[in-house]
């Protein structure tokens, strides 16, 4: 299992909001290796998506096809600044999250650094994630 995650600061939220329908319903059955997405945004406005594949090959393969760039661009118009994509490999599976198996039935922890650790991301930050460690976008 392999994990994504994008965050970035909200301008739009019902426009934001709308991509993620988007990429669900439209996108995500063209996604080989896909099984779920989860996103919301917070209460000061930050994105939170996360995006959960079979493996890490299946992310990559997928994250350059053309529909999934133009999605990114559609995204990041709703955002004050160009999405941050965070790769998780090390992910934790807590119950029975299999695709068979309903979503409620488990989840999943993905690994990445301490919450305090993260870049600032809210509207007290001098840029969304200006800070992070480069990442492969989309």
């Amino acid at each position: 299992m392999f994990i994504r995650i994008l965050r970035g600061q909200v301008v739009d939220g019902a426009a934001t909001l709308a991509e993620v329908r988007r990429w669900r319903e439209e996108l995500g059955a063209g996604v080989l290796g896909w099984r779920r997405l989860t996103a919301g945004i917070g209460e000061e406005g930050e994105l939170v998506l996360a995006l959960r594949y079979d493996t890490e090959a299946a992310a990559r393969r997928n994250q350059d096809r053309p529909e999934l760039v133009a999605w990114q661009a559609a995204a990041d118009r709703h955002l004050n600044a160009p999405g941050r994509w965070y790769d998780c490999p090390v992910v934790h599976t807590m119950k029975d999250a299999t695709p068979a198996r309903p979503a409620s039935s488990g989840w999943s922890r993905a690994a990445w650094p301490t919450r305090s650790a993260w870049p600032p991301c809210g509207p007290r930050s001098s840029g969304p994630c200006a800070t992070a460690p480069p990442t492969s976008s989309g």
